[in-house]
């Protein structure tokens, strides 16, 4: 049975974060393909990984081949037509900043079909298989996939510019995300403060949290929270470390705060946690 939480990954790349989100209901991969006709206010992909189908988008229709694929760009009205029965395809949506490089990037590719490799097909149907199988480190290899196929798909526009993600020419609002993206991501050192991440960025408080609400949609407070929760989840999950030293680690001085806010998050206690996931993983 397929898992429900991969809904949404965010991921980092080119230098802007941007969040694939699951399109189906059941995994990335489906069989049919059945839609009205609509828009969406985000970016869709669609990658038809066999049989064939056309798609009309705002009255012009692109004849679609297994092995291609076609960027819809939010707020274009489109449905599938004549769709054979064998039809498969990887759907998903994607939310880039607006007039960023990604952003203009799917631009290039949106309104004609494009091909991808067999590679490419298959890493599309090994999202599904990750998502059943639910083996250790499973949600971290689904983020990677979706990473490359990210990259697969960019790579077959028409460049107009190249990314530039050199750490030595890297633009001042790249090296400043990096920075926070590595300041919550802390292996194996514990997570940090509000304080000492304006003082590592050498930027005030009120303009980190400016900068986070802008790009990230959430408080220093709420991402270190979400941060607090992914870190202590991924030590249960991958070390033998007892249940205070995760808790230290995660930046709590006391393991009753840690114990009362995993519990609220995730719905169980941390020691339950680590029992189910090692069940998981055995079976």
């Amino acid at each position: 049975m397929y898992n429900h939480r991969i809904a949404s990954v965010n991921l980092f790349l080119s230098g802007e974060h941007f969040t694939f989100i699951r399109y189906t209901p059941r995994g990335f991969c489906c069989r049919g393909w059945d839609s009205r006709r609509h828009s969406n206010i985000r970016d869709e992909v669609h990658v038809i990984l066999s049989g064939n189908c056309r798609l009309d988008v705002e009255g012009k229709v692109h004849n679609l081949p297994a092995g291609s694929a076609f960027v819809v760009r939010k707020g274009l009205f489109h449905a599938p037509v004549e769709t054979t029965a064998d039809v498969e395809r990887c759907s998903f949506m994607l939310d880039v900043p607006m007039g960023g490089f990604l952003d203009r990037q799917l631009q290039n590719l949106s309104g004609q079909p494009f091909c991808l490799s067999a590679e490419s097909i298959e890493l599309c149907r090994s999202l599904n298989r990750e998502m059943k199988e639910a083996t250790p480190y499973y949600m971290d290899m689904v983020q990677a996939k979706l990473m490359q196929l990210m990259v697969d798909i960019l790579r077959q526009a028409d460049l107009d510019e190249l990314p530039d993600a050199e750490e030595g020419n890297r633009t001042p609002k790249q090296a400043l995300l990096i920075g926070i993206d590595q300041f919550f991501s802390p292996w194996p050192n514990a997570l940090g403060s509000e304080a000492d991440l304006a003082r590592q960025l050498n930027i005030s408080r009120h303009k980190l949290n400016r900068i986070i609400w802008q790009y990230y949609g959430m408080s220093f407070r709420e991402k270190l929270r979400l941060a607090k929760m992914d870190y202590a989840s991924w030590l249960l999950r991958s070390t033998d470390f007892p249940c205070h030293k995760v808790a230290t680690l995660c930046g709590y001085s006391a393991d009753t705060s840690f114990y009362r806010a995993f519990s609220a998050h995730f719905g169980i206690p941390p020691q339950a946690y680590r029992k189910e996931q090692k069940e998981k993983s055995v079976d």
